[in-house]
């Protein structure tokens, strides 16, 4: 399922951050999962994706030309896609592969398997935050990328699906999970894996209908699962992040606003930031810093947006009143000085847009 979040857009007094953002490249198929390990070197999973096997796509020049990699000549559709160093991870929706090489070679993970669209790789260890018909709802985890193993929450809030994770140790582990209403408009796609188009996008802001969302944590590695904040027809917890197992940060979103909560000692979480008009994409923990990006909806103008915090209160926003308009589908920041959105503008082209302090 491809799901359209982004976040929160401020309109703040303090200095805008001193890097500057510019167009690098385009993409010719849209990208699921979005994940650069440096300045130069990215990943995304596209090019026919479900049509002829499943593809990734990579790029050594930050993001300004594209090469394909074949991941299988099997049929499936990828879901997410995570990367650590040169592990490459991708859930598809029959299978989960493995390259430890970065693309040269790959393997099919055994065992259990989960539809969802929340990949991780963390110190070598993999995840996925999603369902499954033979283990339940939770976290699928592989300490060696050889066989998944299912953790059920057991306890989860009604109505409402795991989504994202962040895993900041081996014992802690922290889960988002939520619900949102699917569209009412006659004349938006049908089916929620359709492909994403800047119209579409506009469209999913202002959706009414129920919005729910909660932070679960396990504090033993996935045995057992708390519920920490858990909130009803209010917003939709999406992605969460953390530096270490008591500092993280996770962004929400309803029908027209964006929110970020934030602990500081792994255990209650508060509201340090949300705005009207805007939605949310990705929130990234760097070596004490944080950044979050995504757009806000003006009329019929979409921007990307990026907020930066030293001390998880206070956001300040980048420039980027250069870019053309663009909805924002995801963003990667591989470094404190270093960051890539992947957008699509009116004309429904896929831009590749990098920043540089």
């Amino acid at each position: 399922m491809f799901r359209f979040a982004a976040l929160i857009v401020a309109t703040l007094a303090a200095a805008a951050n001193a890097g500057t953002w510019k167009e690098v490249g385009t993409l010719a198929d849209i990208g699921l999962g979005f994940e650069f390990v440096s300045p130069t070197v990215g990943y995304t999973v596209g090019a026919y994706n479900g049509e002829e096997g499943q593809w990734l796509l990579s790029t050594t020049n930050g993001g300004a030309n594209w090469t394909s990699i074949e991941v299988t000549p099997n049929f499936g559709i990828a879901l997410c896609l995570a990367v650590e160093k040169e592990s490459i991870f991708v859930n598809s929706l029959f299978g989960a592969y493995i390259s430890p090489d970065a693309g040269k070679t790959w393997k099919n993970v055994t065992g259990l398997h989960a539809q969802g669209q929340g990949c991780r790789v963390q110190d070598g260890e993999f995840f996925v935050v999603g369902t499954g018909l033979l283990w339940g709802n939770g976290v699928l985890h592989s300490k060696d990328g050889d066989v998944f193993e299912g953790h059920n929450i057991t306890n989860l809030p009604g109505g409402m699906l795991p989504q994202f994770g962040a895993f900041p140790s081996s014992s802690t582990w922290y889960v988002t999970a939520g619900s949102f209403p699917q569209s009412d408009d006659d004349n938006a796609p049908t089916q929620d894996d359709d492909p994403p188009s800047y119209d579409r996008i506009l469209k999913s802001v202002g959706e009414h209908g129920f919005y729910s969302g909660a932070i679960i944590k396990s504090a033993d590695g996935g045995k057992t699962f708390h519920t920490q904040i858990s909130e009803q027809n209010e917003f939709d917890f999406n992605m969460v992040d953390c530096a270490d197992e008591d500092h993280c940060c996770a962004v929400a979103i309803n029908a027209e606003d964006a929110f970020v909560y934030c602990t500081s000692d792994g255990s209650t979480w508060e509201n340090v930031y949300n705005a009207t008009s805007s939605q949310l994409t990705t929130i990234t923990a760097l070596d004490g810093q944080w950044v979050a990006a995504g757009m806000v909806i003006d009329g019929q103008a979409i921007r990307a947006s990026v907020l930066r915090s030293t001390d998880m209160k206070t956001w300040v926003e980048d420039e980027l009143t250069t870019l053309p308009q663009c909805a924002v589908i995801d963003a990667s920041f591989p470094t404190i000085d270093s960051g890539f959105i992947l957008g699509i503008d009116r004309f429904n082209s896929l831009i590749v847009y990098s920043y540089s302090a």
